[in-house]
């Protein structure tokens, strides 16, 4: 997750899609090919409505610190990302604010 970025960074923008489409629950779609990566069946959408112990420190570095990097990446990488990408980059920022909000939540007074 924290490292996300680097499969466009280093020359692998369709995989890098392919993921990031996973992770946000979009199968994989948002305009691309359906493609069979070898990840596909470690990657499953992001959900934060699990009740579970994990770190704060943790999660905030490498779940919103990785989506954060990945939005980054969506926006301003001059990479072809094709057909669907204005779709996939609100999914994307949708999954990044509810992952910083669940990560408020440990934090008490935070509002959250």
């Amino acid at each position: 997750m924290d490292s996300l970025q680097a499969l466009a960074v280093f020359g692998a923008p369709t995989r890098f899609k392919h993921v990031v489409a996973r992770l946000v629950g979009g199968g994989g779609s948002f305009g691309s090919r359906q493609a069979a990566f070898d990840v596909d069946h470690h990657v499953e959408e992001l959900r934060f409505d699990r009740d579970v112990n994990v770190s704060v420190f943790e999660t905030t570095i490498r779940v919103v610190g990785g989506l954060a990097g990945a939005q980054f990446t969506l926006q301003n990488l001059d990479v072809d990302l094709g057909y669907g990408s204005t779709a996939l980059q609100q999914s994307l920022s949708k999954k990044l604010r509810e992952a910083a909000y669940s990560v408020l939540q440990a934090y008490p007074g935070s509002g959250a």
